[in-house]
């Protein structure tokens, strides 16, 4: 019998078998800080009148990247009524390097540390959070949610093959080779390119499952259906 293409409904089956698009594998790094937990102070998933649950889109390690301005994402699970701030700051360093205030939309959501001047140091790690702040005056409250990233450099080899690829080619090279946040921009770009392709959407799904976050994975995988 032929074999059917990978993204293909088994047909032949009851019920029908579709295959998993996941054709991007995430390699961590060998190197990074240990383990982190990403919520801080707790937070609900939609219980009535809870807190919505907040995530960044990092893994629990030090994400890595190649580029001195990368998007940082981060998921909301449902309209919080409170403020929404995002914080970027070296590691130890007395203030942060960026404070804004968003609108606490649900959702996937990025930042560009382009647009707001930011650059990162090579070899130098960065912390950054968001936090739904319920109280400015009492803010050991906030429900915060962290991720850590720095920037390296690419071997030689890898940055002339992804200096020839394209952008699906592109997110395979820096998935594997451990650049977290690369991938995920990368792959968040062709979503915005073509944000009504379920494909797309189901194989960032499963770039962020593989990390941990389900809560985020799941919103993906209901756009792709």
């Amino acid at each position: 019998m032929k074999a059917l293409p990978l993204l293909a409904c088994l047909a032949l089956l009851s019920p029908p078998v579709c295959a998993e698009p996941n054709a991007y594998q995430y390699q961590p790094p060998r190197r990074g800080a240990p383990a982190q937990e990403r919520l801080v102070g707790g937070g609900s998933r939609g219980a009535a009148g809870a807190t919505p649950f907040l995530s960044t889109l990092s893994p629990e390690h030090v994400g890595l990247t190649v580029q001195a301005q990368p998007t940082l994402y981060w998921y909301l699970e449902a309209p919080a009524g409170t403020a929404l701030e995002l914080t970027l700051s070296a590691v130890a360093a007395p203030r942060p390097l960026l404070r804004l205030s968003l609108p606490p939309a649900p959702g996937i959501h990025g930042v560009a540390l382009g647009r707001h001047g930011i650059r990162l140091q090579p070899g130098v790690a960065y912390e950054w959070f968001v936090a739904l702040v319920a109280d400015p005056a009492r803010r050991s409250a906030d429900l915060v949610a962290r991720g850590a990233i720095e920037r390296v450099t690419p071997p030689a080899a890898l940055a002339e093959r992804l200096a020839r690829a394209g952008r699906h080619e592109q997110v395979r090279l820096y998935a594997e080779a451990g650049y977290w946040y690369d991938a995920l921009a990368t792959l968040a770009a062709l979503i915005d390119a073509a944000p009504r392709d379920p494909q797309l959407r189901a194989e960032r799904a499963a770039l962020l499952e593989q990390v941990g976050l389900p809560e985020a994975a799941a919103e993906d995988r209901a756009a792709a259906r």
